[in-house]
């Protein structure tokens, strides 16, 4: 970002239009930052949620159409595994 001025001064470009540049860089900056950071934790909940899909699917044996893999026969004492 600091370059951006020194690189207009070269052009022939004046400090105004050199500082605008380097204010949209920064805003365009903090707008990929928060969306990285949004895309991360997005990313990690999907993947919590498959595990723990998963380890309910291997621990239960149950399907989609039953509500948290509880088996109104089955008690938590005695899992399947």
């Amino acid at each position: 970002m600091l370059l951006i001025p020194m690189a207009c001064s070269f052009f022939g470009i004046g400090n105004d239009v050199a500082m605008q540049a380097v204010a949209i860089g920064f805003i365009i900056g903090v707008v990929q930052d928060s969306v990285e950071t949004a895309l991360n934790s997005s990313g990690d909940a999907f993947f919590t949620a498959t595990a723990e899909h998963y380890d309910r699917k291997k621990t239960f044996g149950y399907s989609d159409k039953r509500t948290f893999g509880i088996r109104k026969s089955e008690k938590f004492e005695n899992p399947k595994i």
